[in-house]
C-alpha cells in the first residue's frame, strides 16, 4: 500500500474517506474515517474504519497520512 506525506493533526483533510493515522501518545498506527468534519473512531483496518464512520473519535487533532489507493466509501 502506498501512502502520502505526513500531514500535522491541526491540518484536515481535503477529501471525504479512510486515512491512516498515528497516536503519538501511544506510537500505534491507526485507521479512520474522514467525514469532512471530524474523524471517525480509531481502528486497526481499513474495513474497521469505514464501519465504525458514524462514530467519532476522542482524538481528532493525530497525525495522518492518506492511502495512495483508496477503498470505496
Amino acid at each position: 500500500m502506498q501512502f502520502t506525506q505526513w500531514f500535522d493533526g491541526s491540518v484536515k483533510p481535503v477529501h471525504i474517506g479512510v486515512y491512516e493515522r498515528y497516536l503519538d501518545w501511544n506510537g500505534y498506527f491507526v485507521y479512520s474515517f474522514w467525514d469532512g468534519k471530524k474523524w471517525g473512531i480509531n481502528g486497526p483496518t481499513i474495513d474497521f474504519a469505514l464501519r465504525s464512520k458514524g462514530r467519532a473519535s476522542a482524538w481528532q487533532d493525530q497525525k495522518w497520512r492518506g492511502l495512495a489507493n483508496k477503498p470505496k466509501k
